[in-house]
């Protein structure tokens, strides 16, 4: 959430998918107002090389050879080819070179940021850490770190001033003396 505290709350990712969501919703839109000049096959190939270069393969293997309840230990190779085919200055350069080489814009390059918003707004993925599971599942120290951080949940409040207070159950605010 900040350079200090690597990590969101609920709350901050949701808002983060938030605006993913609506860049999403942007690109769908000026993509429908230049539908009729849409090359369909350009489009679907856009929307589609990240993924299968870098999750399908990955995820094959992930699924085919893990055992269950149990996460497979991935090469590193997937998390890199991943993080680089879903981030933005690769993505970036594949629609510079391609509007160079067409010579110009057309709606179908409007796939990759929708594919991008796709994957972060609607599914919550962003890129990959080699410390966590190649697919998502809580990992036990953030699970460990999470339940810690829902016991005080108020920034340098003590553990009494966050309680609930005896009589409504909502919690009762103090503001620090000092």
């Amino acid at each position: 959430m900040d350079p200090k505290n690597l990590f969101f709350s609920k709350n901050a990712f949701r808002l983060l998918r938030l605006d993913h969501l609506c860049l999403l919703a942007l690109s769908i839109y000026v993509l429908i107002q230049q539908i009729e000049a849409l090359n369909v096959w350009h489009f679907v190939i856009a929307i589609a090389w990240q993924d299968a270069i870098s999750y399908y393969p990955a995820a094959i293997l992930y699924y085919w050879r893990r055992k269950p309840d149990e996460p497979l230990r991935m090469s590193r190779w997937f998390y890199v080819v991943y993080n680089v085919m879903h981030g933005v200055p690769a993505n970036l350069a594949v629609l510079l070179v391609w509007y160079h080489e067409n010579g110009g814009w057309e709606p179908a390059m409007l796939a990759i940021p929708i594919h991008l918003c796709i994957d972060r707004g609607l599914a919550g993925r962003y890129l990959k850490s080699f410390s966590i599971a190649f697919e998502p599942r809580e990992h036990e120290l953030f699970a460990e770190f999470s339940r810690k951080m829902a016991e005080r949940p108020i920034w340098g409040a003590s553990a009494a001033a966050a309680a609930p207070s005896q009589d409504t159950g909502a919690p009762a605010l103090r503001v620090a003396q000092g």
